[in-house]
């Protein structure tokens, strides 16, 4: 192999690796960005949640949380989920009036926790009910004495999307790299 090819290979690799590592870079900063914006946005409207329902308990029945949950998670463009403290579901903008009462306790769901313990919380899991990876944020209601939780949540399509434009970004630089790396070498052996 000559001085040449070898000078070609270690500049094949170097390139190689050298995009390898900007797209882990590139990756892990763009989802941090997209998750702590999302995160934001999610916390901004729980807090306004928690204004427009005040306390979860003090809803007259079911029918009426599981009303106020729909018309909530349409205006806000989100799933509204209304717990009460101890863990069951009075509302849910994604579930049908009648389907309430099948929900599982939330009590043991991350978020839900969080919120319990330090006032809010939040956790990207993938949701059985709605069958998807979500985004999910939690905050207590304004209630002092037996606080409930208010969680609104998003697909995380939106990052998963935002990755997959970044890989077919990568894929493309890496080939007009490699492209331009094997001409610039046939070039210099003609």
């Amino acid at each position: 192999m000559g001085i040449g090819s070898r000078l070609f290979l270690i500049i094949f690799i170097s390139l190689g690796l050298g995009i390898f590592v900007s797209y882990i870079i590139a990756e892990r900063d763009i989802t941090d960005t997209f998750q702590k914006h999302i995160i934001n946005e999610l916390q901004n409207q729980a807090s306004l949640l928690a204004e427009v329902v005040d306390e979860v308990d003090s809803i007259g029945d079911l029918n009426e949380a599981d009303s106020l949950a729909d018309r909530l998670g349409s205006a806000s463009n989100s799933r509204v989920t209304l717990i009460l403290s101890d863990g069951r579901v009075i509302g849910d903008s994604n579930v049908d009036t009648q389907n309430i009462n099948d929900l599982d306790n939330h009590a043991n769901r991350p978020e839900v926790q969080d919120a319990f313990l330090k006032g809010r919380g939040w956790s990207i899991r993938y949701s059985d009910t709605v069958k998807q990876q979500q985004m999910y944020y939690a905050i207590l209601d304004n209630n002092d004495v037996n606080p409930n939780v208010i969680r609104i949540a998003v697909p995380y399509v939106n990052v998963d999307s935002a990755i997959g434009s970044l890989n077919l970004s990568i894929i493309l630089i890496a080939l007009v790299a490699f492209i331009a790396v094997s001409y610039t070498h046939l070039r210099a052996h003609e």
